[in-house]
């Protein structure tokens, strides 16, 4: 595999610049939190430059909620360029009404030229910029994969996934279903075809064969795999597991085999946030340490920072992308992971993961036991709303 992993959002973003500069053919990008200033104004104004001079087909879309307060300034920034700019399910006063309002689209892409692709947990924001945030950035991660002969399919895969979800909310056609599949140019000769829907299913399981391997949440079933493959992964184990995720409100069946893991004597460690930008969902998270601390599980928590990073390390193999442990990313939204094993990549992480560690508070069970009555009672509080945290 031929990519970088950054830890660092200013490493990130010099090397999207330099990318998007380069660029020939097509830039794709897909944010939950995209705002305007200051970084995504320089982003914003390459993409007019591609789309405008250089006649670089751009498609940009942004979630109707996490980028709320910034919709109507990009919009009036792209107003008179080629840039297609679309927002994912937009909120307006009505739209609370709304069956699955909640769901939304917290993928974080970019692909350029079908050649180089970004994917992970990092924002268009300053939060992860060390020169605009200080010391008290936050820690996330992201991952720079380059098109080779050995995951040439991974990029076609990943692509006609994004244009479909692209399109699909373009026409209004959002959930994703079969209809939007059919009006989509780059489907429809393979209306004509005998068998089209058995042949679209065929292409959904080869989309799950790609190297590295692809979890996507475009299609109901696709949700039901991402979480049986996770479930079989964590069970596939035989060292260790090092799990990081900022909202950790594991499912009963994960705890149950994070618990039995540990027990087998596994390394089992858990890294979340301490310093969090959802309180309730770090409440509800903690309403599950006692259970896992019980059994050998080692959980960490980042405290001077906010952690936001959506990494996993099972054994030699790396899980890095934009879904967190939790209801809303293996049930509700759409979220985008890449699955692949790689020595460089393992080691990095491992080292990253030391670093980490330094910066973080480690949860012994004889002091958790001793936290007040406040902090049991807002726990059980919100784990009980943890479906829609």
């Amino acid at each position: 595999m031929s990519g970088h992993i950054y830890f660092e959002g200013d490493e990130f973003y010099d090397s999207l610049f330099s990318d998007l500069k380069s660029a020939q053919r097509s830039v794709f990008i897909e944010f939950y939190i995209f705002n305007y200033h200051p970084i995504g104004e320089k982003i914003l104004s390459l993409l007019k430059w591609l789309a405008d001079e250089k006649r670089v087909r751009v498609k940009l879309m942004v979630d109707g909620v996490g980028s709320n307060s910034q919709i109507s300034t990009i919009a009036d920034y792209l107003a008179n360029s080629k840039v297609e700019f679309i927002v994912f399910k937009p909120v307006t006063i009505f739209s609370i009404f709304k069956s699955g309002i909640h769901r939304r689209n917290h993928r974080k892409l970019i692909i350029i030229d079908r050649k180089v692709c970004y994917l992970g947990g990092m924002n268009i924001t300053e939060e992860n910029s060390q020169l605009l945030y200080g010391e008290a950035r936050w820690r996330d991660t992201m991952l720079r994969l380059e098109r080779n002969d050995s995951n040439s399919s991974f990029f076609r895969f990943l692509r006609a996934g994004a244009l479909v979800l692209f399109e699909s909310v373009r026409m209004g056609l959002y959930p994703v279903s079969f209809t939007a599949l059919l009006k989509l140019r780059n489907f429809t000769r393979l209306t004509t075809i005998p068998g089209f829907r058995r042949k679209l299913k065929r292409w959904q399981k080869r989309s799950r064969e790609t190297e590295p391997k692809l979890f996507t949440t475009l299609f109901l079933r696709d949700r039901a795999y991402y979480r049986s493959e996770y479930v079989r992964l964590l069970m596939s184990a035989k060292e260790k597991l090092y799990l990081c995720a900022p909202y950790f409100v594991a499912s009963p069946r994960v705890m149950r085999l994070l618990r039995k893991k540990a027990k087998q004597g596994i390394d089992v460690r858990v890294l979340t946030a301490g310093k969090t930008d959802v309180w309730s969902a770090r409440q509800a998270g903690r309403s599950t340490y006692q259970y896992l601390l019980k059994s050998g599980v080692r959980i960490y928590e980042m405290q001077n920072r906010v952690f936001h990073a959506k990494q996993s390390l099972i054994d030699n193999t790396a899980m890095i992308g934009s879904g967190n442990l939790d209801y809303r990313s293996f049930w509700h939204n759409q979220e985008l992971m890449v699955l692949c094993t790689d020595q460089t990549l393992e080691s990095e992480l491992i080292i990253q993961w030391a670093k980490d560690i330094n910066e973080s508070h480690e949860i012994h069970l004889s002091i958790f036991r001793r936290r007040g009555w406040f902090e049991k009672l807002t726990e059980k509080f919100f784990y009980g709303f943890r479906y829609y945290l």
